[in-house]
């Protein structure tokens, strides 16, 4: 059938999709009233409802068919166009619980039918009448709105009695709302209904409306009744755990815990993580079959890892082939633990490679900390100081620079036990580094047991060397395949038979120690009708696992082409996404025509089709409605190209190039972002859009990760001729980016965008950023500048903000184009002090910035006006150590340096330093930076030997904070260079200069401005040391690039120019 307008969010079987089940439909029909409601429908004649010809085969389908209708009928009215947003909660409630109607009737019409046609029928009659229209409306938004909220509390208190007693009620009333509409809408009474309408709703439904309200009050009572009691119970709790002696004293203090504390807790966790960590638990522990993995904790080195002593390690390595069940024992692990050590905190990850928030180093420390502060009474105080360092930067989320790993182990050393499991450790970004930290801390500290499960890697296997190992050998797993195997076949037709006593004898053997093996084996039986269809089905096992993958391509290859190119997309997507995709969000990328290049709704597939297609390479995880494959070996072989060649033609082209399928979703991502309601629009709706969000945090990685294409290239000529849509892209960009330096991000996608479209990567000239790069970051600082505080907060940090603005003045000095950047800043503080008022705090910023930029065009004066004007707004409205003062008072402290006042720039940097150092670490990047200003100022003042200390200080952490090739690291190192030419160490100053040429050429290109700059500063020192000829080389070579990149009258090319000249005459030649 195909798909019309929005789908309901429950697609699957309606009985399986309810939170209740069968207890809460007991629970409901139990009610008086509903049995009476009940009674009167199942007495209804289909002859009696509107439409009887088609009312016993009306589905939730038609419902929506006529929502869309409807909307189209009336296009012009903006109210209309809603109405499918606006009736979605209605219909999944019906999806939900007419079921129970059909349960409790059988017999007479099909309940669930007359639901659906009772909606239907409503919804045809408002095509005729726009009165009725907005009674429809007004109705369906307030029961819209009252079954949003219910539900959400349906999930969480679906096991308490008494909120189950009161929402039930709650439904009962909905119903007879709905029996009520059905009968005004009989083929008898519509029309007298239709012409009394606004008297109809005003006397007769506004009744209906005030009992639904009243019930929806009692409920929300016994709901907040219900959570008082859960309250109580985690006290109790505690109590049973730590003890009656150590209640009293904590108690106390958990009872009085103002909301204000709770809510800075809450706050704190999620700026930690925001993986769900429990669902991988829960899903590998419903894989489980009973009683398999005891062998695992019976082991000698299991045990010895759980008891703690000085001649037994802290780690233990359990590795084991792909497929072999680790994930599933890490679970029983984890289940273990939990169960004998019930008052030792025990934290976990489960790493993903098709996840990018579960591979990446600092999330997994993050997700680790999280736990182990979850389970504590109180929060350490590391964790808290790194919270209120990253709070005051404005970072919602965790960074480098927040120094975890060093946090964890103040954390774990704190506490007299703790266990960590670390689950499919080779599948995250950097697993020898998670490795190296995490041992590292089990070496240093006696009470951390480490339990790390991964394929036997090398790269980890040097990081735990020397520590104890369980290696999952055939032998040791092959009772639990073969109890698996026992329960499985139980389970399906022709139990006790002699083919399927065969077919386990088959699938044991050939298993080998692979759990994956022997489920995908068992699930190639299912279909088995008869003994020679079973005799048949284990005839064609195949030996090895990737045989198992062949034999599911070749029967995809064997579908339609219309199948097979739907099974490409899901196969594509699925496996080269940055992330898990939501269903909403692949259901519109699979729609994608690749002869129209445009996504078509009717083409969107049902997902039951999907899944069908796809198994199992492919499952669907309901909880979190996202799909993903079913191991993290079908990526591998899908993408692993070259290894298939036994496959035939038509399955080999089901096969996934990560080059060609990043060109694809790169296609499809910006043409997205191209389209009319989005290109120009920030606050995009997710549900008429749902590929919206993906597109815009991902599809420059796509792109890069792409081979070079023509169309693909044109596709992005068309994004980005628009000034307006990229300024937008990036405004989006930053609102809804996790990563804790968005900004950073965005410079080095645009560098590798540009270096994408140069067409080769090795075109050094195009590692900076181009003039109209520059002007759409200013222009999305400036829209996400202007956007309420409400919808902007925390996006990303005033210290950030900062960073990126100055390098992007320089970008637009060696750009040429540092006017253009001033006048956008300009306007747009002008434009800012009309909505806001002159002093507004929100203004600040755009004054800083038009102070820097100012400054770069040595306009230091007015640079210091601005900055002054700045300050003064900050001190009558900021408290005295708010940060982004100190980032004034240090932009004042520069342009007091530039204008030659030393005395005043050391003043202002030493008075931002009191004040950072009272509130950060000595690590912390802004006091990093700070340490750099005022030791130029002090070389400025000659105060060489205090400069270079601080120099090398600042470096230290600069390197530790963004490695040794970042751009600001390298600049401390030629600051360095400067000191040592100054205090006439001259050879040092060339080894330094030398190493940061290497490190610019690497980091930002051969033709970089700076990296030719530093050609220059190299050969002022040659000619110092009497190397004439050789600082002749240099200049030269910089003077070549100067040329072809800024051009013959650029200061920086007139300079070398004259230098040459200089030597020219100093030549001993001449």
């Amino acid at each position: 059938m195909p798909c019309f307008g929005r789908q309901p969010r429950i697609l699957t079987k309606p009985t399986n999709s309810s939170t209740f089940s069968s207890d809460t439909s007991s629970l409901w029909l139990e009610n008086g009233k509903m049995r009476r409601s009940i009674s009167s429908l199942s007495k209804i004649e289909p002859s009696n409802l509107y439409g009887a010809a088609e009312t016993s085969h009306v589905h939730v389908e038609d419902v929506w068919r006529e929502v869309r209708t409807l909307e189209r009928h009336r296009s012009a009215s903006s109210r209309y166009r809603e109405i499918g947003r606006t009736m979605e909660p209605v219909i999944d409630f019906f999806t939900r619980y007419s079921p129970v109607l059909d349960i409790a009737v059988q017999s007479g019409p099909n309940i669930a039918a007359l639901v659906w046609g009772s909606l239907k029928a409503v919804l045809v009659v408002a095509q005729t009448s726009i009165n009725y229209f907005y009674f429809i409306d007004k109705a369906m938004t307030k029961l819209s709105d009252l079954l949003n909220l219910s539900r959400q509390y349906e999930q969480l208190y679906a096991e308490e009695t008494r909120v189950r007693y009161a929402l039930s009620h709650l439904y009962d009333e909905i119903f007879l709302f709905l029996e009520k509409i059905r009968i005004a809408v009989t083929a008898k009474s519509w029309r007298i209904f239709f012409k009394n309408i606004q008297r109809s709703f005003d006397s007769d439904f506004n009744e209906n409306v005030s009992h639904i309200e009243r019930y929806t009050h009692i409920f929300n009572e016994e709901v907040t009744l219900a959570h008082r009691k859960r309250l109580d119970v985690s006290s109790r709790n505690i109590e049973r755990v730590v003890g009656s002696i150590y209640f009293e004293n904590t108690s106390l203090n958990y009872r009085v815990e103002s909301r204000e504390v709770y809510e800075h807790k809450s706050l704190l966790l999620g700026w930690l993580s925001q993986v769900d960590f429990a669902e991988d638990l829960e899903r590998n522990l419903n894989k489980r079959t009973p009683g398999t993995g005891r062998w695992l904790l019976d082991t000698v080195r299991f045990k010895q890892w759980t008891r703690p002593s000085p001649d037994t390690s802290g780690a233990l390595w359990i590795n084991g082939i792909p497929g072999s069940g680790k994930s599933v024992l890490s679970a029983t692990v984890i289940e273990y633990l939990k169960r004998n050590n019930e008052t030792t905190p025990i934290a976990y990850f489960y790493c993903d490679s098709g996840d990018a928030s579960k591979k990446s180093t600092l999330n997994i420390c993050g997700s680790i900390l999280s736990q182990l502060v979850m389970q504590l009474p109180t929060t350490p105080t590391s964790v808290s100081e790194a919270y209120n360092t990253a709070t005051r930067y404005g970072r919602q989320h965790i960074a480098t620079s927040d120094n975890l790993f060093e946090v964890a182990q103040d954390v774990v050393s704190s506490l007299p036990a703790v266990y960590i499991v670390l689950d499919a450790l080779d599948e995250c970004e950097n697993s020898a580094e998670v490795a190296s930290c995490f041992a590292s801390i089990a070496r240093n500290v006696s009470s951390l047991r480490l339990c790390i499960f991964s394929r036997n890697v090398a790269a980890i296997g040097m990081e735990l060397e020397g520590v104890p190992t369980i290696q999952l050998a055939a032998s040791l797993i092959q009772q639990d395949i073969n109890n698996y195997l026992s329960r499985s076949l139980d389970q399906l037709p022709g139990k006790g038979t002699k083919a399927q006593d065969q077919a386990y004898t088959k699938i044991s053997r050939a298993s080998d120690g692979m759990f994956l093996f022997a489920a995908l084996a068992v699930q190639n039986l299912s279909h088995a009708v008869d003994s020679k269809s079973v005799l048949e089905a284990i005839t064609s096992i195949p030996a090895e696992l990737d045989g198992m993958y062949s034999q599911a391509l070749e029967k995809l290859g064997s579908q339609s082409l219309h199948r097979r190119n739907l099974a490409r997309k899901i196969l594509l997507w699925v496996c080269c996404s940055t992330r898990p995709l939501f269903w909403k969000e692949l259901q519109s990328a699979l729609s994608w025509d690749d002869t129209k290049e445009m996504l078509e709704e009717d083409q969107r597939p049902f997902q039951d089709s999907v899944l069908d297609l796809c198994h199992p390479l492919i499952e669907f995880r309901a909880n979190k409605d996202t799909f993903h494959v079913v191991h993290f070996s079908v990526r591998e072989f899908l993408c692993n190209t070259p290894r298939h060649t036994s496959l035939s033609a038509a399955s080999s082209r089901l096969l996934v190039s990560p080059p060609i399928a990043n060109q694809e979703i790169a296609q499809v991502s910006l043409t997205v972002l191209t389209m009319a309601p989005i290109r120009h629009n920030i606050n995009v709706d997710l549900r008429l859009f749902p590929l919206a969000r993906y597109a815009t945090e991902n599809w420059c990685k796509h792109l890069t990760l792409s081979s070079f294409d023509q169309g693909l290239c044109k596709t992005y000529d068309i994004f980005s001729a628009s000034p307006a849509t990229r300024s937008t892209w990036i405004t989006r960009f930053l609102l809804w980016n996790k990563d804790s330096s968005p900004l950073q991000r965005l410079v080095r996608l645009q560098k590798e965008v540009r270096e994408w479209k140069s067409g080769s990567s090795q075109n050094t000239n195009n590692k900076s950023l181009a003039a109209e790069d520059l002007a759409d970051i200013q222009r999305g600082l400036i829209d996400l500048g202007e956007m309420p505080q409400s919808q902007n907060a925390g996006s990303i940090s005033g210290f950030e903000r900062d960073i990126i603005i100055r390098d992007l003045a320089r970008s637009y000095t060696m750009a040429g184009t540092i006017d253009l950047g001033i006048q956008l800043f300009e306007t747009a503080l002008s434009r800012l002090q009309k909505l806001r008022g002159m002093d507004s705090v929100s203004t600040v910023w755009l004054l800083n910035s038009l102070g820097i930029f100012y400054d770069q065009k040595n306009l230091t004066k007015q640079a210091l006006e601005t900055q002054l004007e700045a300050l003064a707004i900050q001190e009558k409205h900021l408290p005295a150590d708010h940060l982004d003062t100190t980032l004034t008072i240090n932009e004042l402290g520069r342009v007091m340096r530039h204008l030659g006042r030393y005395k005043e720039a050391e003043a202002y940097h030493l008075r931002a330093l009191q004040t950072l150092r009272k509130v950060l670490p000595e690590s912390d990047g802004q006091i990093v930076w700070t340490l750099n200003t005022l030791a130029r100022s002090y070389r400025r003042e000659g105060r060489t030997e205090e400069a270079l200390k601080l120099h090398r200080q600042a470096l230290e952490g600069q390197t530790k904070l963004l490695g040794k090739d970042h751009p600001h690291t390298i600049w401390t190192m030629g600051d360095i260079a400067r000191c040592l030419r100054d205090l006439d160490k001259l050879q040092p100053a060339v080894e330094i200069l030398q190493t940061v040429r290497e490190y610019r050429v690497h980091t930002l290109g051969q033709l970089h401005p700076d990296t030719l700059w530093t050609l220059n500063d190299i050969g002022l020192l040659l000619e110092s040391q009497g190397k004439v000829e050789q600082a002749k080389t240099l200049h030269s070579e910089a003077l070549d690039g100067q040329v072809a990149v800024l051009g013959a009258e650029h200061t920086h090319t007139l300079w070398t120019i004259s230098a040459l000249e200089r030597l020219e005459l100093a030549s001993p030649s001449k």
